[in-house]
């Protein structure tokens, strides 16, 4: 098979990129390892191993067309411009872009989320009645600020923009067929070709450029595979392909009590206003860059949640419910818990059926920034494989002494200069050993492909281009060199449309000279590609 462009993966990077360039007129093959339609999600369908601190793949990850898009709840904000700097408090940290490299691609990516400007959103330029509601529960802010979330309902869900593309334009979709291998030229500077896994056997996929987007997981998986030529793996001649696997650790931690009932919808979750009724705007609070720089902080922010009791949620119980779509993501035990935990069910009730949210007390539900560090990797198992011989993905995802060490500082502050009020007081105090014991994934994975300016302290270039390799790109979480303070999808959306941008500019403008035919080919044993002929080029 042949194709301009080949995108590896078509979770939200993958989909970004290639949408751009098949809408630009381009002809773009997607390979894709799962089907059209949603897979059960058991150990079986899960290419991976863990051997470090629980990670949760099997409930996080969705191995369909359009990937973890089908599972995002739809939550987004731009990182913030300390999180792209190097931070002297925190080694390896840093970007080689600014954020105002990619600012018009957070536009861009704001109008394909169906959300408002990421420029028109900050918590400095919101409309009026949005700032009076942040002050409905009060903080010190000459220390601390909101930082602002929006989401949309329902959030964009990739699988059926592929799917409308596949119908009408010259994109072509290879299912149920996993990357395997890329097979490098003899000179060890491009991808000849791509293997791919189909049916019982395998095929080769031929392209100009190809573009890896399988997520942090798998991408570092395929490029660590590819040593056929290349001993060390593509990209991975300084030994940095997995390594610096990131996510925000996340969960409950202590409880505020209000001394009287409080409402704080943008605290909780509220419309953006009635024009705009489908995007809710949720805050977080965070301490400002000066407060970051001054106390040596990574960029963490909490999250105030409305709760009936002082009792503590199990962060792996509202994970189940979170990571579900559907009854049967979840066991009768999970279903039931649920149900009867007082506020997982109220929560329910706000967010699916309007209840008016009410503080008696409140849930401190934190997202933190890991700090890199390179021992927490993915790198190739020497126990499994998959169908196919090649070496499964081995998942060891670690926090270090220094990441616990930070979020008590950062708690230590946050109780003393930032959560003052005598509107509430600290109902519950939990001690910092339930924090390092019961801490989780996000399923935020980033990292382990990270973005630099020379390839001793990295995989790809400022334009994503794959280190040594000419015609390979990588466009997913893994290119993360930190893990900023944001949920990462609309920063991965805009990095796709930086690097579609890249592309089609450096490459010759087409012309098409026959129709586009609709058509649907058998290649192998499930693997079937569908959508239209590709067109022919001059």
């Amino acid at each position: 098979m042949r194709s301009r462009f080949c995108v590896v993966g078509s979770g939200i990077g993958g989909s970004a990129v290639l949408k751009t360039l098949v809408e630009a007129g381009h002809d773009v093959l997607l390979v894709e390892a799962g089907d059209i339609q949603e897979q059960a999600r058991d150990q079986e369908s899960v290419t991976d191993e863990n051997v470090g601190r629980p990670f949760r793949m099997l409930r996080t990850r969705c191995i369909e067309l359009g990937g973890t898009s089908n599972l995002w709840h739809g939550l987004c904000t731009p990182l913030d411009d300390i999180d792209f700097e190097p931070r002297p408090w925190m080694e390896d940290s840093g970007w080689p872009i600014r954020r105002t490299d990619i600012s018009k691609f957070y536009d861009e990516a704001s109008d394909v989320m169906g959300v408002l400007h990421a420029s028109d959103w900050d918590a400095n330029r919101v409309p009026p009645y949005v700032g009076e509601r942040s002050q409905d529960i009060p903080f010190n802010a000459g220390n601390m600020e909101n930082k602002l979330f929006q989401s949309r309902k329902p959030p964009l869900r990739w699988k059926n923009t592929l799917l409308e593309l596949a119908s009408k334009d010259n994109l072509r979709c290879l299912v149920n067929a996993p990357a395997l291998e890329l097979v490098v030229s003899e000179n060890n500077s491009t991808i000849e070709y791509l293997v791919v896994g189909a049916g019982e056997g395998t095929i080769s996929v031929y392209a100009k450029v190809f573009i890896v987007c399988a997520g942090t997981l798998e991408t570092p998986r395929l490029l660590l595979n590819s040593r056929r030529r290349l001993h060390a793996g593509v990209g991975n001649g300084q030994g940095l392909v997995g390594k610096y696997l990131l996510d925000h650790p996340n969960g409950h931690f202590c409880k505020l009590g209000f001394h009287r009932r409080t409402s704080a919808p943008l605290y909780a979750g509220m419309p953006l206003d009635r024009e705009h009724a489908d995007v809710r705007l949720v805050t977080g609070l965070a301490f400002s860059v000066e407060q970051q720089r001054r106390h040596r902080l990574p960029n963490n922010h909490v999250y105030i949640r409305p709760s009936l009791s002082q009792e503590r949620i199990d962060d792996d119980l509202l994970l189940s419910f979170l990571a579900a779509r559907g009854a049967r993501d979840l066991t009768f035990r999970q279903i039931r818990a649920i149900l009867t935990h007082r506020d997982i069910f109220y929560r329910i009730l706000m967010t699916r059926f309007g209840v008016r949210p009410t503080y008696l007390y409140g849930d401190l539900f934190f997202m933190t920034e890991q700090l890199p560090n390179r021992h927490s990797c993915v790198r190739l198992s020497d126990r499994r494989s998959d169908r196919y011989g090649y070496p499964v993905a081995q998942i060891d995802w670690q926090l270090g002494e220094a990441d616990f060490l930070a979020f008590a500082r950062y708690t230590k502050l946050l109780f003393s200069e930032g959560l003052q009020s005598e509107n509430y007081s600290l109902a519950r105090v939990d001690e910092l050993s339930i924090w390092n014991r019961t801490v989780a994934s996000a399923a935020h994975h980033l990292g382990t492909a990270r973005m630099a300016s020379h390839p001793s302290h990295g995989v790809v270039r400022p334009d994503l281009q794959v280190f040594g390799t000419d015609n390979l790109y990588i466009c997913d979480g893994s290119v993360f060199p930190t893990a900023g303070s944001a949920n990462p999808a609309l920063t991965i959306t805009a990095l796709g449309l930086r690097l579609a941008a890249h592309l089609i500019r450096s490459q010759q403008p087409l012309t098409l000279k026959s129709p586009l035919i609709d058509t649907a080919t058998e290649v192998g044993n499930g693997t079937e590609v569908f959508s239209v002929r590709p067109p022919v080029v001059e």
